[in-house]
C-alpha cells in the first residue's frame, strides 16, 4: 500500500490518494535460530500469525538459508 498525500493537502476528485496492493500472494521473511533449523524444511507448510491484527495466514516454506548470522545466530 502506498499513500500519495499528506495531512491537510487539497485534492481533486480525480487525485489518486492510495495504491492498494494485491494481497492474494505475499512473502513473510523470518529468522530461525540455529537449534530450530533442522525442523524447518523447504516445501513444509507454515502458519504466520500477526498478533497486532489477531490474524493468521498459511503458506509454504520456499527457502531456508544455509548460513548462520554471527551476531544473531539465526538463518534467513
Amino acid at each position: 500500500m502506498e499513500k500519495h498525500l499528506s495531512i491537510g493537502e487539497a485534492v481533486q476528485d480525480t487525485t489518486q490518494v492510495f495504491t492498494i496492493s494485491d494481497l492474494r500472494s505475499v512473502w513473510a521473511e523470518m529468522r530461525v535460530s540455529a537449534p530450530d533449523l533442522p525442523s524447518v524444511r523447504v516445501g513444509e507448510k507454515a502458519t504466520v500469525r500477526a498478533t497486532a491484527f489477531e490474524s493468521a495466514a498459511t503458506g509454504e516454506v520456499s527457502y531456508v538459508g544455509a548460513l548462520i548470522g554471527q551476531d544473531t545466530r539465526t538463518a534467513p
